[in-house]
């Protein structure tokens, strides 16, 4: 498997908070099925761009030799970036794209007085020429609340990335109860851990926590899900069609 959204890197943001940890978040990872992991620390300013991938590089070379003998995890560099207008200024995203792909892990925030702006946004990302995955966005309020910007989102072209532990109802009921239906929508392109720590709320146990997912998934979703379109991301590849469903608040 490869998880697309982590906060592996130890000490750059409120993830990993030590080498150590970051190394034990890579052996439950194996222990969970997954090869490969892109990291994705905060990106929150754009002033810090250099400083951000120096210490990003620092940390994946620290760890990467180890993880690959010890538990056979390759890492990969990335970001959850942050938008802001500010952000949207930022001279090339191609630094902080998924392993240098066309795709860009975007974090909109959590609550905005005008929630059609994010239309705005995704579309200013389209014209960067990067491919926006939305980091959880069923944990976003305004989206929640209002399932029909999540349709006009997909049929922008944007992807989603859904925590799964939001299916597993560790962020909620709305964030359950609009997860499920972006799923049952055929609407989620990857599942991803956003783990800070190696299990529990925030972990990167994927599997451990699939269990609690209810109704239980088909298998050929999941593999969509977490495998398949994760690496086609990974890879820089075109995402598989498939038909999508719009979705609605009940």
């Amino acid at each position: 498997m490869v998880d697309i959204h982590t906060h592996i890197l130890f000490e750059v943001d409120d993830g990993a908070e030590s080498r150590e940890e970051s190394l034990m978040m890579c052996q439950i990872a194996q222990e969970n099925n997954i090869d490969a992991i892109i990291t994705t620390s905060h990106f929150v300013d754009v002033r810090t761009a250099r400083e951000y991938v120096s210490t990003r590089q620092d940390r994946i070379d620290s760890l990467k030799e180890e993880a690959a003998r010890r538990f056979g995890v390759q890492l990969y560099p990335g970001a959850e970036v942050h938008i802001t207008q500010s952000m949207l200024e930022l001279e090339d995203f191609s630094p902080f794209t998924l392993n240098h792909s066309r795709y860009l892990l975007a974090e909109f925030p959590f609550r905005l007085d005008h929630p059609q702006i994010i239309l705005d946004q995704v579309d200013q990302l389209f014209d960067r020429g990067v491919v926006p995955v939305l980091a959880h966005p069923e944990r976003l309020i305004y989206l929640q609340k209002d399932y029909g910007l999540v349709n006009e989102l997909n049929d922008m072209g944007a992807l989603f990335q859904v925590t799964l532990s939001s299916l597993a109802g560790n962020f909620g009921r709305e964030a359950l109860w609009l997860s499920m239906a972006m799923v049952q929508a055929n609407m989620v392109d990857c599942l991803a851990s956003d783990a800070h720590r190696p299990v529990g709320h925030r972990g990167i146990d994927l599997l451990d926590q699939a269990v609690y997912i209810r109704p239980s998934l088909p298998d050929y979703l999941m593999h969509r899900m977490l495998v398949e379109t994760p690496t086609q991301i990974l890879n820089n590849q075109a995402i598989s069609s498939r038909r999508v469903d719009p979705i609605f608040r009940r």
